[in-house]
C-alpha cells in the first residue's frame, strides 16, 4: 500500500511541474512586455471655415480624491484662463504656480500629440484625464476620460464642438 500511494504522489508531481514552469514564464513574460512607463496624450482640433481664433486649451489629471495636477495649458494671455471655466476653477485660480513650467503658445486646428511620463499611481488606481478648449468666436468643450489602474491601455472620445478626437494612452 506504501508502494502506491508513493508512485501516485510521484506521478502527480511529475505532471504538474512542467504546468507550473510553464505558468511562471508566461506570466514573467507578460509582466515585462506590457509594462507602461509614458502617457501619449492625442488631441484632435476641430478646423471651421470661418476666421476664427486659435483655440485655448488645457489638459489635467484627477485622483479620485479630487487631487488636480496640470499637464499642458496653451494659450496666448494669461487673462483669457478664465474662458476655460471648469481648469480656472479646479486648478488656475488657487495654484497659479502650478502653470509655470507647462503653458505654451496656442496651436492651430488639427491632430497634436503630448507626451509625458506616467503619472505617479498610474497603475494602481484610476486616473480621470480632462480636456477644455475654448475659442474666442467659438464654443467651449470638456471631455473627460477614466484610465483604469492597468498596465497599457488605450481609450479615445469623439467630442461634438470643438473637439474632434480625444485619446489617452499609457504606453
Amino acid at each position: 500500500m506504501h508502494i502506491s500511494l508513493r508512485k501516485i504522489i510521484c506521478t502527480l508531481t511529475l505532471l504538474t511541474l512542467p504546468l507550473a514552469a510553464t505558468a511562471n514564464n508566461s506570466v514573467s513574460n507578460n509582466d515585462s512586455n506590457s509594462m507602461a512607463t509614458s502617457l501619449s496624450i492625442e488631441v484632435g482640433l476641430k478646423q471651421f471655415n470661418t476666421l476664427t481664433e486659435k483655440p485655448y486649451l488645457a489638459l489635467w489629471y484627477s485622483l479620485p480624491n479630487s487631487q488636480y495636477t496640470p499637464l499642458k495649458v496653451l494659450r496666448s494671455d494669461s487673462k483669457w484662463l478664465r474662458d476655460l471655466k471648469s481648469f480656472w476653477r479646479y486648478i488656475a485660480r488657487y495654484h497659479r504656480e502650478k502653470l509655470d513650467g507647462i503653458t505654451a503658445a496656442t496651436v492651430k486646428p488639427g491632430q497634436h500629440e503630448f507626451k509625458f511620463s506616467l503619472p505617479n499611481k498610474a497603475t494602481t488606481e484610476a486616473h480621470k484625464y480632462w480636456l477644455e478648449v475654448v475659442r474666442e468666436n467659438g464654443e467651449r468643450e470638456l471631455i473627460s476620460i477614466n484610465m483604469p489602474a492597468q498596465k497599457q491601455n488605450k481609450i479615445c472620445v469623439k467630442g461634438t464642438k470643438e473637439i474632434s478626437l480625444f485619446c489617452v494612452e499609457y504606453k
